[in-house]
């Protein structure tokens, strides 16, 4: 109805997935149940036992409630701690221009190593979007079956579950279709339709294969 409302010719879309999050607020002094009132900035807490909490804030600033975090902490101990330092994101070069530079080098070594599909395009710059400067790595040494794309919506991998899997600690349906590639977010149906497949490499992992729980 929103949708329309703004868009009044766009007709009756067809709704492909849905879902919510939460974010954490913290309650002002005056009683209030407005959220749009509450300021979306966080708080760095100490109690007198020494226990310290990041209060609030959001995904977006994390690098400054972990800064806050640790200034609290020098403040406990009484001393400095070592100066921060400067991280390139997992998947990119200490510079954006050198970020650049390594994507456009590995185009057609990615190309090269992904099956003859109509899809391969599309492939190459999914793995470029989610893995940057590691996309290569992420595919080498994989049979051919292993890197054909098992759904049109996001053209993912049995390659890239197996990853998820053994590297970032995959445990579920949910944590690979939901958590990792989004799949589930996007198109819920299709990622019901490519369920087996996910439950099967579960299964050769000796991992449980549950069903898909977009509930927690």
């Amino acid at each position: 109805k929103h949708l329309n409302r703004w868009f009044p010719n766009i007709g009756e879309p067809e709704i492909s997935s849905c879902w919510a999050g939460g974010r954490p607020l913290i309650k002002p002094n005056e009683q209030t149940s407005n959220s749009s009132r509450v300021v979306r900035e966080h708080e760095i807490e100490t109690l007198p036992c020494g226990l310290i909490s990041a209060l609030g804030g959001k995904w977006t600033t994390c690098r400054p409630i972990a800064l806050d975090t640790l200034k609290a902490i020098e403040d406990l101990l009484g001393k400095a701690l070592p100066p921060p330092q400067n991280l390139p994101i997992i998947g990119s070069s200490p510079t954006s221009i050198e970020t650049i530079s390594s994507l456009n080098s590995q185009r057609q070594k990615i190309l090269d190593h992904l099956p003859d599909t109509a899809l391969r395009e599309n492939q190459l710059a999914h793995l470029q979007s989610n893995y940057g400067i590691n996309a290569l790595e992420i595919i080498q040494g994989s049979p051919q079956d292993q890197l054909l794309p098992i759904s049109d919506v996001i053209p993912i991998c049995k390659a890239e579950i197996n990853r998820a899997i053994k590297h970032e600690y995959a445990r579920t349906p949910t944590d690979l279709l939901a958590r990792r590639c989004r799949l589930a977010m996007v198109d819920i149906d299709e990622a019901k339709r490519i369920l087996p497949i996910v439950q099967e490499q579960l299964e050769t992992a000796n991992l449980p294969f549950g069903n898909l729980d977009l509930t927690t």
